[in-house]
């Protein structure tokens, strides 16, 4: 469990318990009512509005979690098409020969830091931009001898520009794409929810079990949503292996070329 883990986890866990605090708040003042404020009329209007907070409830929590599940699946998307325009830039490397070997062994450096910064890209992004921008001047400066070779300087230069596109796309996609007034209206209604609880019913073992597990619930599907909000570590993150493989193509691509 990494430091984003344990503080989705922590968030989580004091929601929890806010919840059932909560609760408590309205059994308390539920017991000090005056009785004509718990008559069926009173019920009624009660009943209404926690159908209320709770519908609302649900359409932020469902939009929270398509957001997030929106987020990962973008995220996966890009660190696919990262490792496929790493895989291609090689294969053209590998057929200009040893004219650029340079160019490959910062190829497998970016890749390898890739997979490195892979859970905090953003600290280490202008390094990967210096090495691009390393590659880049490597293919420009070159002064190919046959015209296959222009052919593949020219491919080449036009690999490194949806290379460099998706890789600042990743940094961008890696941050939290869900803002605070999300997970603050959805709390502020929860917390309502459980409070009203409390003061419309007595208070009961089974009712008590009840919104214990409605709690532990709305607790496991917050982390989910906030663990897929930062895709790029955590329990719900997506993978590392398509740079991996990227890499041991790489490494695995002799032709010639340095290692």
């Amino acid at each position: 469990m990494d430091y984003y883990d344990l503080m989705n986890f922590l968030a989580v866990a004091l929601m929890f318990v806010v919840l059932l605090g909560a609760y408590r708040a309205g059994l308390w003042l539920r017991i000090r009512l005056p009785p004509h404020h718990r008559n069926s009329e009173t019920s009624a209007v009660v009943h209404a509005v926690i159908g209320m907070l709770v519908t609302f409830g649900a359409i932020v929590l469902g939009l929270m979690v398509t957001s997030g599940k929106e987020a990962y699946d973008s995220l996966s998307r890009s660190v696919n098409e990262e490792a496929i325009q790493i895989v291609q830039f090689n294969r053209l490397l590998i057929e200009y020969g040893t004219d650029i070997a340079d160019a490959q062994t910062l190829l497998k450096e970016f890749t390898a830091h890739c997979i490195y910064d892979f859970n905090d890209p953003a600290p280490k992004a202008t390094a990967q931009a210096k090495r691009l921008m390393q590659m880049e001047a490597i293919v420009r400066d070159w002064t190919p001898k046959t015209i296959e070779k222009k052919r593949l300087q020219f491919e080449l230069e036009e690999r490194l520009s949806p290379l460099n596109r998706v890789h600042w796309q990743i940094i961008s996609q890696s941050t939290s794409s869900i803002s605070k007034p999300f997970y603050i209206t959805l709390i502020l209604w929860m917390l309502a929810s459980f409070f009203i609880y409390g003061l419309n019913a007595d208070f009961s073992i089974f009712i008590s079990v009840a919104l214990i597990v409605s709690a532990i619930s709305i607790c496991v599907a917050l982390f989910v949503v906030m663990e897929m909000a930062t895709p790029l570590g955590g329990v719900v993150a997506v993978s590392d292996a398509p740079f991996r493989y990227a890499l041991q193509q790489i490494k695995s691509d002799t032709l010639g070329l340095a290692q």
